[in-house]
């Protein structure tokens, strides 16, 4: 079974935020990040309370605190889509979204690109997530290669995608 498939930047950041949305809690850059700055802050009103006598300045940093602890999460997500797009005006980076082949076999998945070709054992790839819009392949627990449903120009995404999910079942199609 065979698709050809095209990748665009937002199915790049579509992927990103696969990944971050699916890291656990503790490890999440976001989570670490808005801690950090929120604690910071109220630290700093604390001590602001305690070294001065201005009673405007403690107000601020706890404004500083919540309001980076609820917008943290946007800014983030604005900063990498703004970091994927400056990546892909690169002549070089854009040629990774080139058009795709990608093959299922029996062996496992093999993705042929203008770049060269790529060959994934079945036993190495751990999850197959499917969303309206996307299909996402998770190698060795990183969500690493997605397929966007719209992308699609040659072969069927739907028998695709079931012929995967047979053969990560173990079964022979």
């Amino acid at each position: 079974m065979e698709i050809e498939y095209q990748l665009t930047e937002a199915d790049i950041i579509a992927l990103m935020e696969y990944r971050l949305q699916h890291i656990p809690r503790p490890q999440n850059p976001i989570w670490i990040r808005r801690l950090g700055y929120a604690v910071g802050f109220a630290l700093l009103s604390i001590g602001s309370v305690m070294l001065t006598n201005n009673r405007v300045l403690p107000f601020i940093f706890l404004i500083l605190a919540i309001s980076t602890f609820l917008l943290y999460p946007a800014f983030f997500y604005w900063l990498m889509r703004r970091k994927v797009s400056a990546k892909y005006r690169d002549e070089q980076n854009r040629a990774t979204l080139a058009t795709r082949t990608l093959r299922a076999t029996s062996e496992g998945l093999e993705e042929i690109s203008s770049l060269g070709e790529i060959k994934i054992k079945w036993e190495a790839i751990e999850d197959l997530a499917v969303t309206p819009t996307y299909t996402i392949i998770s190698i060795q627990q990183i969500p690493s290669m997605i397929i966007p449903k719209h992308g699609v120009s040659t072969g069927d995404y739907e028998s695709f995608v079931n012929t995967c999910r047979q053969f990560l079942e173990g079964g022979a199609v």
